[in-house]
């Protein structure tokens, strides 16, 4: 599925919900939406490319007659990869510009500050990529009512890394290197880990970084390949897992598998070249 379709698609759904604000809907010129990108920071490939394909299918909404004979407009805020500069983002798309719905984000940390917010005000929102069970549940495990999302969450994908590894790449031995700071690789570590030792694997080296700060991990890497492990879990986003796998194989790690989910992105390739070679992603969606 193309990032197009897959945008389209997270358009129309949010439509389906114009019933929390049906008065509103009506009484506008316009149905506005709001939508939720880092088009700045670390998470920019990511951001921009949702941007113009969101764009891309507005405009053909658009040109078809709209959506209950009115046009949509996008309203489009850079929240720079920070999760306070969303939170301050959502407060003004609902409070100044009167969106209606709000698609984004596309990181679970991200949606996790934001739901607060839009489940107080009553506004509709939905996560493209945000896997953490918590961006829909309240932290006394109560389901938030205006948060949603259309993509699989950590433990589904934590269970098909282990699986992976363990099952069809017959490696038993694994390290993890995570992003300390992140909600999302913070989640995805630990439901990789409990399915790997249920399929009888091991963990011989579980450490940790800092995304945004640290830029250099042959620390943590010559101690993983001391530890002797067979596969590299990178439960992360795109910079920093390019930036270990080029290390890695510069440390001589040539024959370690490395496996990783859905923070994958094209642009990995720019950075760490013919390193990302015996490299596996788990993703929401196929070029098919």
């Amino acid at each position: 599925m193309s990032v197009l379709k897959r945008n389209g698609i997270v358009l129309i759904l949010v439509l389906l919900v114009v019933g929390f604000n049906v008065a509103g809907v009506f009484a506008a010129d316009t149905i506005k939406i709001g939508y939720l990108a880092a088009l700045t920071g670390d998470w920019a490939a990511y951001g921009q490319t949702e941007e113009k394909s969101a764009l891309l299918a507005v405009d053909e909404i658009n040109a078809q007659g709209g959506v209950l004979g009115k046009q949509i407009e996008l309203v489009v805020y850079d929240f720079r990869t920070r999760a306070e500069d969303a939170v301050n983002a959502v407060r003004r798309m609902i409070e100044e510009d009167k969106v209606i719905a709000i698609v984004g984000a596309n990181g679970s940390g991200i949606n996790i500050a934001t739901a607060p917010i839009v489940n107080r005000l009553k506004v509709p929102q939905l996560g493209t990529v945000s896997t953490n069970p918590n961006v829909t549940v309240d932290p006394n495990g109560n389901v938030y009512p205006y948060s949603f999302r259309i993509c699989f969450t950590d433990p589904y994908q934590g269970k098909l890394i282990a699986y992976f590894a363990a099952q069809e790449l017959n490696k038993m031995n694994a390290a993890i290197l995570y992003d300390i700071g992140s909600d999302y690789s913070h989640g995805l570590r630990e439901f990789f880990i409990d399915s790997y030792k249920e399929y009888g694997g091991n963990i011989v080296a579980d450490l940790a970084f800092r995304a945004g700060t640290d830029v250099d991990f042959r620390a943590q890497l010559t101690e993983i390949r001391d530890k002797k492990a067979e596969v590299l879990i990178l439960p992360n986003m795109g910079k920093e897992m390019a930036l270990i796998m080029k290390q890695a194989r510069e440390l001589g790690m040539d024959d370690i598998v490395f496996v990783g989910g859905d923070g994958y992105a094209e642009f990995m390739w720019e950075i760490a070249g013919e390193a990302m070679e015996n490299s596996y992603w788990i993703n929401h969606v196929s070029n098919g």
